[in-house]
């Protein structure tokens, strides 16, 4: 059988996805009216598919946006070592109210796993391109169909912080005020995360200060450690097979375990 020779098309996706990202700005500059047809469910197409920044610090895409109502942040993330990161330790926004006695302000983390209840992924499985494109897309297809059932069926819980008004710290996606998240694998099996939080839970100020953050853990998926009473560890588990994630290098081990963060300004944009 001829092998496969994908060097070539591999080196034009990093290209592309190099020149995408060195186009825009670590940070975003501008403010963001959210168009109309809105919803936090994990996808992109009414942000055109064309996130507003590219952060080196946490390699993510991203967008803010409001409208009159809501605060909006779009998330996309295409290198599977930082998706295995957001599924390890979850993604937060913070929000820095202004007010001195309100601890770290507002903040909303997205998924909320506990350590037995997190998904584990292998995006290295994902199936590599071939010359019969229908076989092909049908395998990635399948693939990403796998791995959003998974997580889909575990994000079931934000986690909440500095809302006066909501007591307890974990709620359900599916709650009663109107804090709306998704996040699913796009058909590329890149991670896309949405949220839609009220601005009336940080005050709705015309200029706020927000940091976004990978909080990862050194708990990394592919070891699984079985610690005692006293908090000694009795034995490491090594996932092996089909399905359980690589285990990490030093390198990945502190990209995974070490949390990184990016701080901006926003200013709320008028219609």
């Amino acid at each position: 059988m001829k092998k496969l020779n994908l060097l070539p098309a591999l080196l034009l996706l990093i290209i592309s996805f190099t020149a995408n990202s060195q186009k825009l700005p670590g940070t975003q500059q501008a403010s963001v009216f959210a168009p109309a047809n809105v919803k936090a469910d994990g996808k992109i197409e009414e942000w055109n598919n064309q996130l507003q920044a590219y952060n080196n610090a946490t390699n993510i895409f991203y967008t803010l946006a409001n409208d009159n109502n809501n605060l909006y942040l779009a998330v996309q993330a295409t290198d599977p070592l930082i998706i295995r990161k957001i599924m390890i330790g979850g993604l937060t926004l913070t929000i820095d109210t202004g007010k001195k006695n309100n601890g770290t302000g507002v903040a909303i983390t997205y998924p909320a796993f506990s350590v037995a209840d997190r998904p584990i992924l292998n995006l290295n499985d994902k199936p590599a391109s071939s010359k019969d494109k229908a076989q092909s897309n049908k395998a990635l297809d399948s693939f990403v169909y796998v791995i959003n059932k998974l997580v889909q069926d575990r994000s079931k819980e934000v986690k909440v912080q500095g809302i006066s008004s909501i007591t307890d710290s974990l709620i359900s996606i599916y709650n009663e005020n109107d804090i709306k998240v998704a996040a699913r694998f796009d058909e590329q099996a890149n991670y896309v995360y949405e949220l839609a939080l009220p601005l009336k839970y940080f005050g709705s100020p015309a200029k706020f200060n927000y940091t976004i953050t990978l909080s990862g853990s050194p708990q990394v998926d592919g070891t699984n450690i079985i610690r005692g009473p006293d908090g000694s560890v009795l034995k490491i588990q090594v996932l092996v097979g089909r399905g359980a994630p690589p285990i990490p290098n030093a390198a990945e081990r502190n990209i995974l375990g070490i949390p990184t963060y990016l701080k901006g300004e926003y200013t709320l944009a008028v219609k």
